[in-house]
């Protein structure tokens, strides 16, 4: 009896795969996982007893001990690379989000990442001339990593659900991720996130004050034509502490991208400057304030 795998992987890809609406969830704490995929991916197969045949579960026990396993998000994230097989350049330019990509490889990561078929994950920044293992790469580029692979597989209508996708990376590149994300949109993907940053969260809302305006207005901005958010595309929420627990609270955006209140972590920073002026009054470098 012979299996047909092509014809098959061509028939999921080409006919079945189109119907669906994938969810691609990343957690936060990408970059170690990353870093160390390869390790963890063996201990994963090794320790998760859906994939272990039950004649040798006590083997692996013995071998392994029965208290060795990976945390449940750790174990979802290596599942969905799991599921990628590989991500060459070829991979990338048929992807249905690549304009999303380049949003990735041009503001933030300035430079692309491939997977190849052996699992192993290169660099390839936009100045060298070589790649480099994704181990010796910086932890922007690891953190961001999970990021970029696992977000070539959306198409529309499919789902991103990340965790703060601020993580490990530089204020401007964090604008990055929020082009990006609005980019998804455009494209039709559906994007959820979490984040600390409140620079995530006013270029989203900037974004919104780029859809009155026209795409020669938006080129003159530094944007590329459709890059924008419509008003009712963006939900910013709030949460808020209390004493019995949190309650969330909706910012409101205007059509030209202004925020009404959002608590950020900018009052921390003006907390800092008040203090710093009250140090340079006590040490006499500036006159004392009434």
């Amino acid at each position: 009896m012979t299996f047909d795998l092509d014809g098959l992987r061509e028939l999921i890809n080409n006919k079945i795969a189109p119907l669906l609406s994938p969810v691609v969830f990343i957690p936060a704490e990408r970059a170690g996982i990353m870093r160390t995929y390869k390790q963890l991916l063996r201990l994963h197969l090794e320790t998760s007893w859906s994939f272990v045949p039950p004649s040798l579960r006590q083997k692996v026990v013995e071998l392994l001990g029965s208290k060795v396993r990976l945390p449940g998000l750790v174990r979802m994230l290596l599942d969905e690379i799991l599921s990628i097989e590989r991500f060459t350049l070829e991979e990338r330019q048929r992807s249905d989000v690549g304009g999303a990509l380049e949003v990735l490889e041009e503001e933030v990561l300035r430079g692309r990442l491939e997977m190849g078929e052996d699992l192993s994950v290169k660099y390839h920044e936009a100045a060298a001339e070589n790649p480099i293992d994704l181990i010796n790469a910086s932890s922007m580029v690891s953190e961001v990593s999970a990021i970029y692979l696992l977000s070539g597989m959306l198409r529309r209508g499919g789902w991103l659900i990340i965790e703060e996708p601020e993580a490990h990376v530089h204020p401007r590149g964090q604008m990055g991720l929020a082009r990006f994300m609005a980019r998804l949109v455009r494209l039709g993907v559906n994007v959820v996130a979490t984040t600390h940053s409140d620079l995530i969260a006013l270029k989203l809302a900037q974004m919104v004050g780029l859809a009155k305006l026209s795409p020669e207005q938006r080129r003159s901005l530094g944007y590329r034509e459709d890059e924008y958010l419509q008003k009712d595309e963006l939900a910013l929420y709030f949460f808020e502490p209390t004493e019995s627990g949190s309650v969330t609270r909706k910012v409101e955006v205007s059509e030209t991208g202004e925020v009404e209140d959002l608590p950020t972590y900018s009052r921390v920073t003006e907390e800092m400057y008040g203090e710093a002026v009250k140090l340079l009054e006590l040490h006499g470098k500036i006159p004392k304030l009434p």
